[in-house]
């Protein structure tokens, strides 16, 4: 049974909800233009629910081409999120931002 929530409760959550996805998109906007490091990016809390394939596409250079071989390569399924990750996961994803071709 889903629980009755008030307006009041509904419009905080949905206040929430934006302010999450501007966070997001702050992110994503700063891998783009190169002002924030991938590396750092993956260990903040905002980053951790984006898709891995949707990060992988915010850096400079990479297309959705790139990001869906990335993601086969390292064997990360397409819908994963960047804090679902496992630790050999993040570690190899952490190579492959190191060590790719810009």
């Amino acid at each position: 049974m889903v629980p009755e929530i008030t307006d009041e409760q509904r419009l905080a959550a949905l206040e929430k909800a934006k302010e999450a996805r501007r966070a997001r998109h702050s992110i994503r906007a700063a891998l783009k233009a190169g002002t924030l490091d991938p590396l750092r990016a993956l260990a903040m809390e905002d980053a951790a629910r984006m898709r891995v394939r949707v990060f992988l596409t915010s850096l400079p250079g990479v297309g959705g081409a790139t990001a869906d071989e990335a993601l086969r390569v390292l064997g990360i399924a397409p819908l994963r999120r960047v804090g679902g990750l496992g630790r050999r996961q993040v570690e190899r994803l952490t190579d492959w931002i190191v060590n790719r071709e810009h």
